[in-house]
């Protein structure tokens, strides 16, 4: 063989390599072949692993299959080391590369293509085209290959391209005149081949027709009905049954050829796609996959979904060139305006496609599902590709969609289109923070995002990540070259205004959202506007339920109605939340719609909402406290809370939501002594859970709001709350300073029960620093402001905080004050409390050496912290209990809690406790020589 001579690839009929000359070159054993036959049959492309062990060994996968195929593609590379052809490697797999005119079924394909884009009429070239196509098969496909499902699929499928070669050659033949007889045997022949067949059957019969051989044409036809209703129980389709009727009347037209119509070419009708398209690459992967499997029994209907601004449109066309080669009978496109006030009307549509099609004037019927019908008639047997662009609903979709295997639909829509059989399904979301930064470098260049980098984030923040958004701004920084980004992101910061600055001429973000707000009917539309009022990352139904005082199930309606339509996201059961943009939307809206007095009352809805509910769990959590009595009256029942765990779990799942509605409606007339008391109610899941940090934000706001009103018994509420968090983080000096001026403020509104927890934090915090007089001192004046107020809750509090503060220098008083607090808080049912009296008083023990009474209080104390989930006091009372081991000689197990202590501390954020624990760990693991990871 000549140096780069080429070598050519037969794979219909046994597979063969030869050379220019004819030569067979040897490609030794069936497995071998079945790699090149694949290989050739994707020339160009790769070929996954699995599809060559697929089609090697089907479902029987050997051992050691990855060095067998390696073995074939090096024996390959070898035959056609000489050739043009040449097998790369790839991570995912093998390609092929070289000149389609070497590979018989390549070159088949593209006859039969250029056969079919030809003119209607008559065309001698096209004829010629598919005989030579035809002659191009020596026998059934891939033959030689071995017997695996693949290679069954793989020659079915170059077996049907071969069927529809001869028919679209006799059809193409028969317009100048009857069929030689030569060529009435060979159709004959595949028919018999392909027994329910209906075409071949159909372009057989007019044949026999038209060659004088009426009776053998009908008896072609009784021979399909009685196949049909034996094998599949169904009658010969219309075309069939017509071409039949005609024959039995010798209708004269059957002689001629068809109708002469203007030559059309093949509709290529995709819009541009974009130049440099950015992400959605999982999602472009799943729909290229579906639409371009050879296995395809359906067609196939693909529905990419999501809300105004996203780029469904621009993503589905990008698709739409991805696949276009797989669909060579054409593309068509048709946009359904949706979301416009006035969509496209089915018919309209499909008059526009039948004419794309091909289908003359006179001859597209008027009723809606006759244009239906024709339209699938037409794509019978034909691969096309349908985008039906932005559609309004399933209902619009129904007589647009192909109904044969081969074709295709990629739909678009806002609405989700639920009820739509879509084979594939692609919901879109915004851009991934660096997709966004990618779309908009693109547009502006990477010099200038380099330039400012921060500025370039917080534009890709301020656009949401919203593909629009981010072209809007691209475009603009990119016609304004000498524009720093920092003055546009600060263009951005008003939400009042920012929307009109994500706009263009002739197109923009509010627009785009205000398409789909004007589908909705009243009650959608007014819960659209009012539940993007209250801040908070998500809400409930029935948080929406209380802010707009309809029933719970209505609202759960409108909000899956909402969730739908893509104005809504639902990202778990019973959870809703908004876009970022879409938020800033519906606020602008709702600032034209409704009133200040309707905004402000929904926020005073639903803080008295959540306050009420907040009350209901402080009941449960701390029975007998009397703060739960003297929160503010609220209309609003609350939701009914029955258990500790039932309290926490609703609590801590709400409490992001609940603080930023809180801060919100503290700036609302009347609305701030709610807000305070509704923060001030989540005292027991802050003690129980140390969270400890998230109310030091609001918590000031909240403090600065009150200080403005002059508004006492709001900032020594406030105050408590915001100086015991900060003592609880060990921000000792600030906390001090925030607790005496909300003793102050108490003292002042006669707020005696408040003003007893503050000073029992003020004590604490004294003990904190070392000072334990002056935290005794505390603690005294808030047992006699308990028991003023008559608040055994609060006199055993203070008595539990002096046990610890005295177990040391004074353990006979700590030892009174600790069995008293015990008994209060037993008798009240209180855990928490009980929980931190018994960790006291096994202090007192071990101190004074009742080193085995110690371990059980301890045991006693932790089995009631894990029973009720009280971390904190686990963790505490763990560490407590390592002092009590080390006494007892048993390092190993002090060492071991102590690691856990400190492990659990990390987990709550407890800095303080994690110290305790670390000082302890260290000094024990100094002593017996070990070391661990949590210690430096």
């Amino acid at each position: 063989m000549n140096e780069n001579s080429p070598l050519r690839i037969a794979l219909l009929g046994p597979l063969e390599l030869r050379d220019d000359a004819g030569r067979m070159v040897d490609v030794a054993g069936p497995q071998r072949k079945a790699v090149l036959a694949l290989l050739s049959l994707e020339l160009g492309r790769i070929v996954p692993l699995e599809r060559f062990s697929e089609l090697l060994w089907g479902e029987r996968l050997p051992e050691h299959t990855k060095p067998a195929l390696q073995g074939h593609i090096a024996a390959l590379r070898k035959a056609l080391s000489r050739s043009p052809l040449t097998i790369t490697t790839h991570p995912s797999g093998y390609r092929l590369t070289g000149d389609p005119a070497t590979v018989d079924s390549q070159v088949f394909d593209a006859l039969v293509r250029s056969a079919e884009a030809g003119p209607r009429v008559h065309d001698e070239h096209a004829t010629t085209r598919l005989r030579d196509a035809l002659e191009l098969w020596r026998g059934p496909a891939l033959g030689g290959l071995p017997d695996t499902p693949l290679r069954h699929s793989l020659a079915a499928r170059l077996d049907e391209s071969r069927l529809r070669a001869v028919e679209l050659w006799a059809e193409q033949a028969m317009q100048t005149g009857p069929l030689p007889t030569e060529a009435i045997g060979e159709l004959t022949v595949d028919a018999r081949r392909h027994p329910l067949r209906e075409r071949l059957h159909e372009l057989l019969m007019l044949a026999l027709y038209r060659a004088g051989r009426q009776a053998d044409a009908l008896a072609v036809y009784a021979d399909l009905m009685r196949r049909l209703r034996e094998e599949l129980g169904i009658s010969p389709g219309p075309a069939v049954n017509e071409l039949h009727q005609r024959i039995l009347r010798a209708d004269a037209r059957l002689g001629g050829g068809p109708a002469q119509y203007p030559a059309l070419p093949v509709p290529s009708q995709l819009p541009a796609d974009v130049m440099h398209y950015v992400g959605r690459r999982p999602e472009i992967a799943r729909l290229t996959t579906a639409l371009t499997s050879g296995s395809m029994t359906c067609a196939v209907v693909a529905a990419t979904t999501g809300m105004g601004g996203l780029g469904k449109s621009a993503f589905t066309v990008h698709v739409g060139h991805l696949v276009r080669g797989h669909f060579p009978d054409g593309q068509l496109f048709a946009r359904l305006s949706g979301s416009q006030t006035a969509p496209a009307e089915p018919s309209n549509v499909l008059d526009t496609l039948l004419r794309a099609l091909g289908a003359p004037t006179d001859a597209i019927p008027f009723p809606l599902e006759e244009r239906a019908a024709l339209y699938r008639s037409l794509l019978a047997e034909r691969r096309v590709l349908v985008v039906l662009d932005d559609a309004r609903d399933t209902a619009q979709l129904q007589h647009l969609l192909p109904g044969s295997a081969g074709c295709a639909a990629l739909v678009t829509s806002r609405n989700r289109l639920a009820d739509l059989e879509a084979g594939v399904r692609v919901h879109l979301d915004v851009l991934s923070p660096e997709e966004s930064r990618e779309l908009l470098c693109n547009q502006i260049g990477e010099a200038r995002m380099r330039a400012e980098p921060e500025a370039a984030t917080a534009l890709v923040e301020a656009c949401g990540q919203l593909p629009l958004a981010l072209r809007i701004v691209g475009a603009r920084l990119a016609t304004r070259p000498s524009w720093p980004l920092a003055a546009v992101v600060e263009q951005l910061t008003d939400e009042a205004s920012f929307l009109s600055q994500l706009a263009t001429p002739n197109q923009g973000v509010e627009a785009s959202f205000r398409l789909g707000y004007e589908q909705l009917s009243c009650d959608e539309a007014r819960a659209f506007r009012l539940l993007a009022h209250p801040d908070g990352p998500y809400l409930t139904a029935r948080w929406a339920a209380v802010a707009l005082e309809i029933p719970e199930a209505d609202t759960r309606s409108v909000l899956e109605r909402l969730v739908d339509l893509s104005l809504l996201e639902s990202p778990a059961p019973d959870t809703y939340r908004y876009h970022d943009l879409l938020r800033a939307f519906a606020r602008k809206v709702c600032r034209e719609t409704d009133p200040e007095q309707v905004r402000s009352s929904l926020l005073r809805r639903l803080t008295g909402y959540f306050l009420a509910t907040a009350r209901n769990a402080y009941r449960i959590a701390r029975p007998g406290h009397p703060i739960a009595e003297q929160l503010s009256v609220t209309d609003s029942a609350g939701f009914p809370v029955e258990s500790r765990r039932q309290a926490r779990r609703l609590l801590s799942a709400s409490i992001e939501p609940v603080l930023a509605v809180a801060e919100q409606a503290s700036a609302v007339d009347g609305c701030l002594p709610l807000a305070v008391d509704l923060v001030l109610a989540l005292d027991p899941l802050l003690e129980e859970t140390h969270q400890w940090d998230r109310i030091i934000q609001p918590a000031h706001k909240l403090l600065a709001e009150a200080r403005v009103r002059r508004d006492d018994r709001s900032q020594a509420r406030m105050g408590y709350m915001l100086g015991g968090a900060l003592m609880q983080i060990s921000r000792l000096d600030e906390a001090e300073h925030v607790l005496g001026g909300a003793e102050r403020a108490a003292a002042a509104a006669d707020d005696a029960v408040v003003q007893a927890e503050i000073v029992i934090c003020r004590g604490i915090a004294a003990a904190y620093q070392g000072d334990k007089e002056t935290a005794e001192a505390f603690y005294r004046r808030a047992v006699e402001l308990g028991r003023a107020h008559h608040s055994r809750w609060t006199v055993a509090n203070a008595q539990c905080s002096l046990m610890v503060n005295l177990h040391q220098d004074r353990p006979d008083e700590a030892l009174v004050a600790g069995r008293a607090a015990l008994e209060a808080f037993e008798e009240l049912g209180d855990p928490l409390g009980t929980c931190a009296a018994l960790r006291g008083l096994a202090i007192i023990a071990r101190v004074q050496g009742e080193l085995e009474k110690a371990l059980g209080l301890h045991a006693e104390s932790h089995r009631l912290a894990v029973a009720h989930n009280l971390p904190f006091l686990e963790i505490t009372n763990r560490i407590a209990e390592s002092d009590c081991r080390f006494a007892l000689g048993q390092t190993q197990e002090a060492i071991d809690i102590l690691e856990q202590a400190i492990a659990d501390s990390r987990r709550l954020r407890a800095s303080r406790a994690e110290a305790a624990a670390a000082r302890r760990l260290a000094g024990a693991l100094e002593r017996s020589g070990q070391s661990s990871h949590l210690v430096p």
